[in-house]
């Protein structure tokens, strides 16, 4: 006895003919080979992951306190150990990464130098904000709502000197101390000439 369906080809074998066969496997490969090409540099060390700002300050994070482009920076002319007056400034932006708390710096010390936040009252960090320490504005009009601090540095030692890098300490109130290396530069206030 025959089976009734006997002379009927499956479904299974018409479904897999020589051409949808060859369609079937010519799609696993190409999906095999996006899905083994895609992955190629999964895990791999990715050479711009590292890079850092290309500015010549300091960088450092205190808590949600992220302090960038920190240096002391000497005006044009006061470079030279024993120039007179020996004075610098400081300067930094520090970005409050905690948009529901307020920090204030307290205090700066420098190495081989006395630093003295000029105007104490304004060097807060509102939360979710920036607070930038910049060199004193001269002929620039600013709005005092986003006008920058000033920190200056005096009685300079002879250790401090462009090219060098300098230990200070920035003490936040609600963060604590942040101890960085930061470097000594000069601050051209016109483009310099060449010769």
């Amino acid at each position: 006895m025959t089976a009734p369906n006997a002379s009927k080809p499956s479904l299974v074998a018409r479904a897999t003919s020589r051409p949808a066969r060859r369609a079937l496997v010519a799609l696993a490969l190409s999906a095999g080979a996006a899905f083994g090409l895609s992955a190629c540099s999964a895990g791999q060390i990715s050479q711009t992951a590292n890079q850092v700002p290309a500015v010549n300050g300091t960088e450092a994070k205190i808590g949600a306190l992220y302090v960038r482009d920190a240096q002391i920076m000497f005006p044009q002319g006061n470079e030279k150990p024993g120039s007179e007056p020996a004075k610098a400034n400081l300067t930094f932006t520090v970005a409050n990464g905690n948009p529901g708390a307020s920090d204030r710096l307290t205090g700066v010390e420098v190495t081989g130098a006395t630093a003295t936040i000029v105007e104490p009252d304004k060097a807060i960090v509102p939360g979710g904000q920036t607070l930038t320490a910049a060199m004193p504005a001269t002929d620039q009009p600013v709005n005092p709502a986003t006008a920058p601090i000033h920190i200056a540095v005096t009685d300079l030692s002879n250790s401090i000197r462009p090219g060098l890098n300098v230990p200070i300490t920035l003490d936040f109130e609600g963060a604590g101390p942040l101890h960085m290396s930061v470097p000594v530069t000069v601050f051209y206030s016109s483009p310099r000439q060449g010769g």
